[in-house]
């Protein structure tokens, strides 16, 4: 007798050890296999001697005075020219930065600038630098409370994946690839490749490198235009005469009188107004040609068409000035092919050169219905300016008095706006008018976001006719193990669904910092589980989560099975044990948010006793102690079924505590139950035991795999319907 015991501790423990081996050895092997993910590259000649310039930066040889010595240690990592970085200004908060006496660029920290909440419901603090050509040369995170970022991703990969940005222009629309398979570039579009296990963070970073650089572009670059020009819409074209386009505005009209031009020159010394104030100075008209429904209407198609493939380059414009009276907009002296003296283009209070056309070269009088004009000139502005033909502009007249005798001039202008309709143009995308990060990331996710509604639907079909379900315990059987399977692989591993306590942690923050719907929306697949679950927990308690939902619960099924395939004997804990241990996660839990109070980044490394991030998140791809802790606490489920779901889990226990508001007790139960009936409370039926011994489920701890009501609905299984089938048979 106690050789058979000590022969069967030894198989049990010869068992575990091989297990643990086994599954040790197999995630060492991972960690080798994707060492190159985690492992810098190796230094080549020129790394190793920017990194022996950066060490000298760092030691004294970039000028920085007052500056954050973290800033100044970062800016040298990033900037291989920089060698003195100026004073911090107040507006915009940027250093600058100067190659000896020659400002190249600027340095600017995004906490300064912009306050977009991460997946931790805290801002990622990211360094900036950018040169005066509107062109990242570097970006790198100072700071961050992101768990995924901080204990799955990891240094380098964050690195490799902020080294993206160099040499990307400003002016680009960037956008963060969330699938392989996703992304054309062109246009005012690029993209930089995001990390699959971090897309809320990625996208946030990207949201917050970008939005920071366009405050500071608007502000220090000259003419800076981070928006792709509006391209006229050449395939529209309405018929309007002239008097319709003058109603529209398409064309614009100023009378402008003496009176007006006095008006400008009333601070200055030059001789008394005009002898006839309202008499006409000049009769201005002026419109954009490109636009088909202008340009057609007032050239004629032929000219129209010869304007545009013979006359114009691509991305010219051709604005068309037109006047009738005494004063001339071109000037007496006008030269063609010249830039006029008279008249200005301005837009976003920049002055942009126009060139006349020299259209006298077409015939510009084919169109009869167009009234004659005594000054009748066709200007383009160059390929390469910053006019954007679909944004508002000005047209300033320039006039010139001077005192009699050779006396003291004065110059004015007189602005006129022109503006044409969006339906004219295709207008790109405006990199400062982002989609919140979580809009971004629900529309590449929608197919997942589709598949998970469909199964959560399934789901809720499966309790709700489990009644049905339960009468055939090989169906049930069948049906829970796919959809566990699911649970592992789709939520799990590919959608990276599982669901944490560190989710809780915001929504203790919220109670004092404030609820902003966005952070709890930037993970679809998590959102609306979570949703699912709360919604779960007060109709039938935390089982529905932790029995069908949880990827690590789902594995932890699937290791009891196989332990019971393999004969493992179950470790047997006293009913007093049993229920001391359950109250260790609840304490567990209460440290948690306790520190979550105090410091979220500490919670979330307190959090670590979750091996969700490294089994589920990782797979397993991880330092070795994470590894190794993950592995023994899965090995010790062989032993005692759902080990970590039982005792440890914190998660399970804050979802225990909302089930308290459970408002149903809906799994059947006999009033044989317990007494005289103890058959269902054993392990043989509930591994878990959250049955009494009086035959009542606490909730709190029951799981919902639904078999004890399986054996309530099966005559061969229930003791008591057996037992009465058998005084049947007697009588």
């Amino acid at each position: 007798m106690h050789i058979s015991v000590r022969w069967n501790i030894a198989l049990d423990s010869g068992m575990l050890i091989a297990c643990f081996l086994s599954i040790f050895l197999f995630s060492i092997y991972h960690i080798k296999a994707n060492a190159e993910e985690f492992a810098p590259t190796p230094a080549t000649a020129a790394q190793a001697e920017f990194e022996e310039r950066t060490a000298r930066k760092r030691s004294g040889d970039i000028i920085a005075e007052g500056i954050p010595q973290n800033i100044v240690d970062a800016i040298a990592e990033i900037s291989e020219d920089a060698t003195h970085i100026g004073s911090k200004q107040e507006y915009p908060p940027l250093w600058p930065l100067f190659r000896q006496n020659e400002l190249i660029g600027w340095a600017f920290d995004s906490i300064d600038l912009i306050n977009i909440p991460g997946f931790a419901g805290t801002p990622i603090d990211v360094l900036v630098v950018i040169d005066t050509e509107g062109t990242y040369v570097g970006v790198k995170v100072l700071n961050h409370a992101e768990p995924v970022l901080a204990y799955g991703v990891g240094p380098p990969r964050l690195k490799a994946y902020t080294d993206q940005y160099k040499g990307l222009s400003l002016r680009k629309n960037i956008k963060v690839r969330i699938r392989s398979y996703e992304g054309e570039e062109g246009g005012s579009n690029t993209f930089v490749d995001g990390i699959t296990m971090a897309t809320a963070s990625i996208v946030v970073l990207n949201d917050t490198v970008i939005l920071s650089a366009l405050k500071v572009a608007s502000n220090v670059l000259d003419g800076f235009s981070y928006r792709e020009k509006g391209k006229v819409r050449h395939d529209q074209f309405e018929e309007k005469s002239w008097d319709e386009l003058l109603e529209s505005g398409w064309v614009a009209h100023s009378r402008i009188t003496n009176n007006d031009i006095d008006a400008l020159f009333v601070d200055t010394s030059v001789d008394s107004p005009s002898n006839e104030p309202d008499a006409l100075f000049t009769d201005l008209y002026f419109a954009s040609l490109n636009v088909p429904t202008i340009g057609r209407n007032i050239l004629g198609d032929e000219v129209y068409a010869q304007l545009m493939k013979e006359e114009l380059q691509p991305g010219e414009q051709a604005i068309l000035v037109a006047s009738n009276g005494p004063f001339s907009t071109r000037g007496e002296d006008f030269v063609r092919g010249s830039v006029p003296d008279r008249l200005g283009l301005f837009q976003n209070e920049l002055p942009l050169e126009i060139r006349d056309l020299m259209l006298y070269r077409l015939n510009t009088r084919n169109t009869p219905h167009i009234p004659e004009f005594e000054d009748f000139t066709v200007f383009k502005t160059k390929a390469s300016s910053l006019f954007d033909p679909s944004l508002p502009w000005v047209l300033n007249l320039t006039v010139k008095r001077s005192k009699m005798f050779g006396g003291e001039s004065f110059t004015r202008a007189l602005p006129v706006a022109y503006a044409l309709p969006e339906s004219f143009f295709i207008i790109p995308e405006d990199p400062d008018h982002r989609d919140p990060p979580w809009v971004q990331i629900w529309d590449a996710r929608i197919v997942d976001v589709a598949i998970l509604i469909v199964s959560l639907i399934i789901l809720s079909l499966i309790f709700i006719f489990q009644d049905r379900l339960v009468r055939n315990s090989s169906c049930l059987h069948r049906i829970r193990w796919i959809f566990l399977f699911y649970t592992l692989g789709f939520i799990g591993w590919y959608a990276q669904g599982q669901l944490s306590v560190i989710n809780i942690f915001p929504i203790v923050r919220s109670l004092w910092e404030g609820f902003s719907i966005g952070m709890y929306l930037i993970d679809p697949i998590t959102f609306i589980l979570w949703i699912y679950v709360f919604i779960s927990l007060i109709l039938w308690g935390r089982g529905v989560f932790c029995g069908w939902l949880c990827p690590v619960g789902a594995l932890q099924e699937m290791i009891a099975w196989l332990a019971k395939k393999l004969h493992i004997r179950q470790w047997k804990i006293s009913d007093k044990h049993h229920r001391q241990f359950w109250s260790l996660k609840y304490l567990i839990l209460a440290v948690l948010i306790v520190a979550s109070v105090f410091s979220t980044s500490n919670a979330i490394r307190m959090s670590e006793v979750e091996p969700f991030k490294t089994v589920i998140t990782e797979i397993f791809v991880r330092h070795w102690p994470f590894v190794l802790y993950a592995v023994i606490i899965l090995g010790l489920g062989l032993f005692v079924h759902k080990f970590y779901c039982r005792y440890i889990c914190p998660l399970g226990a804050g979802l225990a505590i909302l089930g308290w508001f459970r408002r149903f007790e809906w799994l059947e139960r006999r009033k044989e139950c317990g007494t005289p009936c103890g058959y269902c409370a054993t392990s043989k039926v509930c591994g878990i035991r959250a049955i009494e011994a009086t035959g009542k489920i606490n909730y709190d701890e029951c799981i919902q795999c639904l078999d004890c009501v399986a054996v309530l609905k099966a005559a061969d299984r229930c003791v008591v319907s057996m037992l009465e089938n058998k005084k049947l048979k007697q009588v």
